[in-house]
């Protein structure tokens, strides 16, 4: 929602109050290019993470140090759940 509201108020600005040329038009597109490039850089970075605890918890558990997934220590969970996100009581070791 906040994202639409900023588009259009973007045109807006770039429409009616700043008369466009091409020289605006470019610098404008190469901002939001590397916006938009930075963006899809933390989202596969964030996958990334929650890949390789999938990976990690699949040798422990061929291992035979975790029987179970919910078993998964928390210092494989840590990297792809930042304690500030999720069962913040849980990660205190208040469960």
């Amino acid at each position: 929602m906040a994202a639409a509201l900023i588009f259009i108020l973007t045109y807006l600005y770039v429409e009616k109050v700043k008369t466009p040329n091409a020289h605006s038009m470019a610098n404008m597109f190469k901002k939001l290019q590397l916006l938009s490039s930075a963006a899809f850089s933390i989202g596969h970075g964030g996958n990334d993470a929650q890949k390789v605890m999938g990976i990690i918890t699949a040798a422990t558990m061929a291992n035979g140090d975790t029987a179970d997934i919910k078993e998964m220590p928390n210092w494989v969970r840590w990297p792809a759940t930042p304690p500030s996100v999720s069962e913040p009581q849980r990660w205190l070791g208040r469960s």
